[in-house]
């Protein structure tokens, strides 16, 4: 019986610590089926940025507040990109690593709006964090794909440039907190319990 509850165990904690399995798309009762990517890992949902597309950033911020088009989210910050490329297992930018690459080309197909260019083929959405340009403070522009003006190719997953608050030909990042999903609960059960059996049985 202990080597039956250890092996489920074991085999439950390894499959929510594969990465694979850390970032998914699910529905969201506001803006529909397969809207949001949910960060197993962290907790966090983000949505995906054609449904800020249009939007001009300071637009956006007032439409966070209660009642708003996008109540109960918030702008993500460059420091959130990098706890969600973590959850992938880590995305090391201009890396020719395959690795590297399938990481950020998974997360920019997930976000979708995808752009290409001769320089890469990348999405890119507009984060919290902003910078000084001519004197006006603007937006940093985060950008998740594949490099591809480089021989070998290289991962894209940085700051790709800015634009100014008022502009409406960008999308943003969004996040906000969430609740583990009923399967994950189950199996964190499942865990406690095979603890508590496994210490039964010492005991005994």
């Amino acid at each position: 019986m202990r080597n039956l509850v250890l092996g489920v165990l074991a085999g439950a904690l390894a499959f929510l610590a594969t990465p694979a399995h850390a970032v998914f798309l699910v529905d969201d009762g506001v803006f529909g089926a397969s809207s949001v990517i949910r960060d197993a890992v962290a907790g966090s949902d983000w949505l995906r940025l054609e449904h800020t597309d249009g939007w001009a950033y300071q637009d956006l911020i007032t439409e966070l507040g209660s009642g708003g088009a996008f109540e109960g989210w918030g702008v993500a910050s460059l420091a959130d990109l990098v706890t969600l490329g973590n959850s992938l297992g880590g995305i090391v930018s201009n890396s020719t690593d395959p690795v590297d690459i399938e990481r950020a080309e998974t997360l920019r197909d997930l976000f979708g709006e995808v752009r290409s260019n001769p320089v890469a083929v990348y999405s890119r959405g507009l984060v919290s964090d902003t910078q000084v340009v001519n004197s006006d403070t603007v937006q940093k522009a985060f950008h998740i794909g594949r490099l591809v003006n480089r021989n070998p190719n290289q991962s894209y997953y940085s700051v790709g440039g800015w634009a100014h608050p008022w502009a409406t030909n960008e999308s943003a990042f969004l996040l906000r907190s969430t609740i583990p999903e009923p399967s994950s609960l189950g199996l964190l059960g499942l865990g406690m319990l095979g603890a508590g059996l496994i210490r039964r049985k010492r005991r005994s």
